[in-house]
């Protein structure tokens, strides 16, 4: 973070000093009172079932410089540091909504850098493709990028106060769950480069219409400068309606040969890794191979590439820079059981598309081996959950399963529906919880078996992949 001192944030933050010194440092930002070191800020955030403003005396005490409190909790604040000779030279910063003070600060910061920043938003892919957008920088450029799933109104800010002097380019993932708020995390972020990797059906409980979904999406899209680039899916049917609600120059990725950068003659070798050429401004095709599986990861890595090429990096450079990407935890990662059971890693979400792309990727990775497919709910589906979900049985009839097993209550219209398109009775279990399911799988998985484990964040299928695999290592 670049320092700043408790005048400058009371200046940005609009807030009051209540006690110590308007020349003090701040180095760092804390929102756990617990991680709280000298030279920090603690931000005391509230939530349903806490209020940060209660700790902020322990965040002083741990050695954080200063403290933002919310007026309510800043008397009795006040009252303690000025009791406590070992606080005496720690600042109390007086504001009217905590929150509202990070995002105002990580606003000045950005402001303060000279690093471009890119924005990912998308209904399925885009933390994949910020970290493809990461690595394919890693060498040509300093970077500073979301960590985890920093892409709220919390994490996004959070990642903006991460960048220094020497910060070149700033990725940011912005989330969605609502009409506004990419609108609120572009304002904060104020980005340059816009990339929206595809307009789908998760959240659609929350909007209720794929017409509202593009157009919380397209927030991105009208945030961005007449200067600045958006990137967008040549293949997805929204490609248009995003094109047209934004002043900035686009540039189109995908298989459509008319995209910028097209995607042509892709091979998945017997892991599922992908390899194929990428033509641009009509120039011989560029060969771009990703140590990850997944057919659908060639989207997102073009987009990737797209954007560093508008970041100044050449293609050839970003394109040797991915062969070397990683993805986050829970995202296809690859795990190998000391039972010598392969264990498919994809339990961070899910919704229809991601849940067709996995199960290909499970199809293609070694043909030979039997392969399992242990499927939870995919959340936030609305009137259309049983439609979406009988399809999802549909095609995984389709995908050429030896089982699959379906965890929890909403997975009922899932095995029927697969046992409807043809998968026999004794290739579908069906398990109320992750523990059945997760006994049954011990019992029952040999050396060589190939498990596919995915399924809605709040089905919490991560504790079956954690019971398989106990002493395994990723690959």
């Amino acid at each position: 973070m670049m320092p700043l001192t408790v005048r400058e944030i009371i200046d940005v933050s609009g807030g009051r000093l209540a006690a110590g010194a308007l020349d003090s440092i701040v180095l760092g930002v804390a929102t756990d009172s617990r991680a709280a070191r000298p030279g920090d800020l603690f931000v005391p955030l509230r939530g349903e079932h806490f209020d940060g403003n209660r700790f902020a005396a322990e965040a002083l005490a741990a050695g954080a410089t200063a403290t933002l409190v919310e007026s309510g909790a800043a008397d009795a604040l006040c009252h303690h540091v000025q009791g406590d000779p070992a606080l005496a030279d720690r600042a109390v910063i007086v504001v009217d909504e905590a929150l509202d003070a990070l995002g105002a600060l990580s606003s000045a910061v950005r402001g303060r850098s000279g690093a471009r920043v890119v924005a990912i938003t998308g209904s399925t892919g885009k933390t994949s493709t910020k970290d493809l957008l990461s690595a394919a920088l890693d060498g040509s450029l300093k970077v500073v990028a979301t960590a985890g799933n920093y892409n709220n109104e919390i994490g996004l800010p959070l990642t903006l106060l991460r960048a220094t002097q020497e910060t070149e380019a700033i990725i940011v993932e912005m989330a969605m769950r609502g009409p506004g708020q990419i609108a609120t995390l572009t304002e904060y972020a104020a980005p340059e480069i816009g990339v929206i990797t595809n307009v789908g059906l998760s959240h659609i409980e929350l909007l209720g219409s794929p017409e509202a979904i593009a157009e919380a999406k397209s927030e991105l899209a009208l945030a961005l400068p007449p200067t600045g680039q958006l990137i967008i899916n040549a293949d997805d049917s929204w490609a248009g309606f995003l094109a047209e609600r934004t002043k900035a120059e686009v540039s189109t990725f995908g298989r459509d040969p008319g995209a910028d950068f097209c995607i042509e003659d892709v091979v998945l070798d017997d892991q599922a890794r992908p390899t194929w050429r990428v033509v641009f401004a009509g120039r011989p095709g560029l060969s771009v191979s990703l140590n990850v599986p997944g057919e659908h990861n060639v989207a997102n890595a073009t987009a990737a590439l797209a954007a560093a090429y508008h970041l100044g990096v050449p293609l050839d450079v970003a394109a040797k820079a991915l062969a070397k990407a990683t993805l986050s935890e829970m995202r296809l990662n690859i795990i190998k059981t000391a039972e010598g059971v392969t264990v498919i890693d994809d339990t961070y979400n899910a919704n229809p598309t991601s849940m067709a792309g996995a199960l290909d990727t499970l199809n293609r990775i070694d043909p030979g081996a039997r392969h399992i497919a242990v499927l939870g709910q995919m959340a936030e589906l609305g009137d259309i959950s049983d439609r979406e979900h009988e399809s999802l049985g549909a095609l995984a009839a389709e995908a050429s399963l030896d089982l699959l097993v379906g965890v929890g209550g909403e997975t009922t219209v899932l095995v029927e529906a697969a046992a409807a398109a043809g998968l026999t009775a004794d290739a579908i279990k069906h398990f109320s919880t992750n523990e059945a399911a997760l006994d049954w799988l011990r019992n029952t998985l040999v050396s060589g078996d190939i498990v596919l484990v995915k399924g809605s964040r709040a089905v919490g299928l991560e504790s079956v992949v954690a019971g398989l695999s106990r002493e395994g290592q990723p690959l």
